[in-house]
């Protein structure tokens, strides 16, 4: 069960996660806020939470795999000043608090994979799911975010366990989600208000940054030298001697 009162007395954020929606058991955490959105009963800043998604979705339609009362499933909303061309920064803003949070609450240095997924040692500890829509002339973001948390690895589904972990996994400790939340938000914030600085400290926590990489476009798996981002975000990745630009993609480690 998640304790709000936990949850608000870690939480030293202006705006975000000040209006919490906690739900024990739902679909899809962001399908609520979009919801709320479109009834026009939405706040800035507004987040949810359940104890046990159904429907979680991941990067390129997958499913994306959460324990009842062990895993950290949550949405939050943004209607972030950046430019159209600049969007695509919202999923690096949103890596760069999942790692600070997690440090924070519990010491543990995770890395980040281009464009929105935590890692520990190469295995997936978690992602970003961006969703971006336009409303009223407003950019409307919802972040969509999954963090393995108290899951043992037999927990996992066969398939997973190879290239999935957990906080807890990692250091044989079990945490107080509320805590980790809260600390995600806080830094979320102070990333999202600091967007001269957000590439430079992506790139601090980059687990692959000028190291070879498979890199999956579309139905294409392309091998290459990961070696920048540009000021939007993008992938700068090295193949056969040529430097290419992606907006979008999966890399492999």
């Amino acid at each position: 069960m998640f304790s709000e009162h936990l949850y608000y007395s870690y939480l030293e954020t202006g705006i975000l996660g000040k209006n919490l929606k906690y739900l024990p058991k739902t679909e899809s955490t962001s399908k609520i806020i979009w919801d709320l959105v479109s009834s026009n009963n939405a706040t800035e800043g507004m987040a949810s939470i359940t104890d046990d998604q159904t429907l979680g979705k991941g990067r390129r339609g997958n499913k994306w795999f959460s324990l009842p009362n062990s895993s950290l499933t949550f949405s939050i909303l943004l209607y972030p000043n950046f430019s159209i061309e600049k969007l695509g920064l919202i999923s690096l803003v949103a890596g760069i608090g999942c790692v600070e949070g997690i440090i924070k609450s519990t010491e543990i240095k995770t890395k980040l994979k281009w464009p929105n997924d935590i890692i520990y040692q190469n295995s997936k500890l978690g992602g970003v799911l961006a969703e971006c829509h336009k409303i009223k002339n407003k950019n409307v973001v919802v972040l969509g975010i999954g963090i393995n948390v108290n899951e043992k690895l037999n927990d996992f589904p066969t398939y997973l366990q190879h290239s999935a972990t957990s906080l807890r996994h990692i250091s044989g400790k079990k945490y107080k989600r509320e805590v980790i939340l809260a600390e995600i938000i806080n830094h979320l914030e102070k990333s999202i208000n600091s967007e001269s600085t957000i590439i430079e400290k992506w790139k601090s926590y980059c687990s692959h940054l000028n190291t070879d990489v498979k890199f999956h476009y579309g139905n294409r798996l392309l091998n290459g030298r990961f070696v920048d981002l540009n000021k939007q975000g993008h992938a700068l990745v090295k193949i056969n001697g040529d430097i290419q630009t992606f907006s979008t993609g999966e890399i492999q480690i």
